[in-house]
C-alpha cells in the first residue's frame, strides 16, 4: 500500500505561561526528528519567548509518504510517518517535550472564520522552502503551553 502524509504551512503564534498564568520570557522551543537529531527547518523564526511569553513561528509545510503492509495481517513492515517531537526548556522551569502533531495538529482550526495572515516578503526570504508567493494566505496557529517551575 502506497500512503502520502505531510503538515500544513501555516504560522504558528505560541504563548507560554506559568500555572499562575504569567508570561514566561526565555523559554526555547526546538523540534528534534525521531533519532534525535534537531530538525532545523520545521519552524522557522525566532524560537524563544519575548518579555509577553510569545513567539511567532512559520512552518514551511512537509510531505512524506512510503510503502507499508502486514505481514500475516499482523506484522507491519516497510515505512511508517515520522515522528518528531517538540522540546520546550526554560533554567527555570521543567523541561516538557510533545510529539509535533500536538503543536502542528489543525483539526481544530475553524476554516472559514479562522485567522490568516498575508505571506510577506520578509517571511519568504527567511524561509525559501515556503510554497506560497507573496500576498497568499498562511492559517494562524494558536497554541499555548503551561510550564511548571523546578523546585
Amino acid at each position: 500500500m502506497n500512503w502520502d502524509g505531510g503538515y500544513l504551512e501555516a504560522q504558528f503564534a505560541i504563548s507560554v505561561r506559568d500555572n499562575a498564568g504569567r508570561p514566561i520570557e526565555g523559554a526555547t522551543l526546538q523540534v528534534f526528528n525521531e533519532d534525535d537529531t534537531p530538525h532545523t527547518r520545521r519552524l522557522v523564526g525566532d524560537n524563544t519567548t519575548d518579555t509577553n511569553g510569545q513567539m511567532t513561528l512559520v512552518s514551511p509545510g512537509s510531505g512524506f509518504g512510503g510503502q507499508s503492509w502486514f505481514l500475516f495481517m499482523l506484522v507491519p513492515i516497510g515505512a511508517h510517518s515520522p515522528q518528531p517531537y517538540v522540546v520546550l526548556s526554560h533554567p527555570d522551569f521543567e523541561q516538557q517535550s510533545y510529539n509535533y502533531h500536538r503543536l502542528a495538529n489543525v483539526d481544530d482550526l475553524d476554516w472559514e472564520a479562522g485567522e490568516y495572515v498575508l505571506v510577506d516578503a520578509e517571511m519568504q526570504a527567511a524561509d525559501r522552502l515556503l510554497h506560497r508567493g507573496i500576498g497568499d494566505q498562511l492559517p494562524v496557529v494558536r497554541r499555548e503551553f503551561v510550564m511548571t517551575r523546578r523546585r
